[in-house]
């Protein structure tokens, strides 16, 4: 989407929707800057209306267009309309299929990227998560050193796996930008440093954790040698024990003692429960799943010693969708990775970089928390792929 302040646009409808256009590209940009720093609130003003704003110009057509020519778009829309249909089989159809606007992030991703097509609207989006994330950081520090204390209610510092996420991917981001600004690398390479002390002490997370070291390996993969990598990979494992090491102590180990391995992994870890029930729900709805929205129903209904009897979903992107909308909806996820991966592949040396740390960080953060489902860390996703993704589409308009 280029916006266009043409010399002769009259004051009808032309100027009209060149006004709808650029306050949709306003939004879109102060969405990418409330993201990472705003409240739940300020993201669905900001990304919603620009969404809206987009579908009112009638742009349905291009979305069309690139679903034709991009995998990556086709497999998004087409996971997005399969949990849709997945409400069909659902124990109420009419509720559950509400539930679809917390996967909206899959219809936007496409959309998004089609306004980013534009290299300014996307150079200034890139600055204004740049500078959220930035800010996101700043208040972590202060609080962490007692200098202000914020209500969560309006920033996501307290968030500790959200925080985890968008902070380590930060840290990346400034690893990259370090190697192509030469000039300024002393401070990136600070507020690289900056953001592990913010994930291992500030705020301790497993997600956060391995998400940092993993997009750090991927750093030293792209730009260095094995040995350099090794050592990297050697060091970073004893930073992530190091900072688990409290944990690691108080794990309870007495199933060295026992024959019931799974119980006590239960008890030592509510993940591990939540997992081990999904794939109960999953060998009973094996290719169609329980219907969008029914997860909460049919975990609860469950007959097992549970510890942790009730929770919304399992803690993992993968089982939540296999268990809604069974093999069908986790192939299609599974192939939305395959696409993603693709489409980086047809991006520049320049852009590559950013694009599969995304995909890194879409996979990571998927395999430990419902990122999708979840509102904040759904839009960051969505933001990142947009973004980071935008630079390698290329529409060929049909005549």
């Amino acid at each position: 989407m280029i916006i266009n302040f043409g010399k002769n646009v009259g004051l009808g409808r032309g100027k009209v929707w060149t006004i709808v256009n650029f306050l949709c590209v306003v939004l879109l940009v102060l969405g990418c800057f409330a993201v990472p720093v705003l409240g739940t609130a300020a993201i669905n003003i900001f990304l919603l209306s620009a969404l809206g704003l987009w579908l009112l110009q009638g742009n349905f057509k291009m979305l069309l267009v690139l679903a034709r020519q991009c995998l990556l778009a086709r497999m998004s829309l087409g996971l997005f309309l399969w949990l849709g249909l997945s409400a069909l089989w659902s124990s109420n159809f009419s509720e559950n299929i509400l539930y679809l606007s917390k996967y909206r992030e899959f219809f936007m991703i496409p959309v998004f990227m089609l306004v980013f097509q534009d290299k300014i609207t996307c150079t200034y989006g890139s600055r204004a998560l740049f500078a959220g994330i930035f800010i996101l950081l700043a208040i972590v520090f202060l609080q962490y050193f007692h200098v202000i204390n914020l209500n969560s209610r309006f920033h996501s510092s307290n968030n500790w796996i959200y925080h985890g996420i968008v902070i380590s991917f930060f840290g990346y981001w400034c690893l990259d930008l370090a190697c192509k600004n030469s000039k300024y690398a002393i401070f990136f390479i600070l507020l690289f440093l900056a953001s592990g002390f913010s994930v291992f002490v500030i705020h301790g997370g497993r997600t956060g954790y391995i998400l940092f070291f993993m997009l750090t390996l991927l750093f030293v993969l792209q730009r260095y040698n094995w040995r350099f990598l090794f050592l990297t990979f050697i060091v970073g494992l004893g930073l992530y024990l190091f900072s688990d090491l409290r944990s690691l102590l108080s794990l309870n180990l007495s199933f060295l003692k026992e024959s019931s391995l799974l119980l006590e992994l239960q008890k030592s870890d509510v993940r591990f429960e939540f997992y081990l029930n999904s794939l109960k729900i999953i060998r009973e709805n094996f290719i169609f799943g329980v219907g969008l929205g029914d997860f909460k129903l049919v975990y609860s209904s469950l007959k097992t010693n549970n510890f942790f009897p009730n929770t919304t979903n399992p803690h993992n992107e993968y089982l939540m969708i296999w268990v809604q909308s069974g093999l069908i909806g986790f192939s299609l996820f599974i192939v939305f990775l395959w696409a993603f991966l693709r489409m980086t592949q047809r991006l520049s040396k320049d852009d590559a970089p950013l694009a599969v740390a995304t995909l890194v960080t879409i996979i990571v953060s998927c395999a430990f928390n419902s990122s999708f489902l979840d509102m904040n860390d759904g839009a960051f996703l969505v933001i990142l792929s947009a973004l980071f993704l935008a630079p390698g589409v290329k529409l060929i308009h049909p005549r």
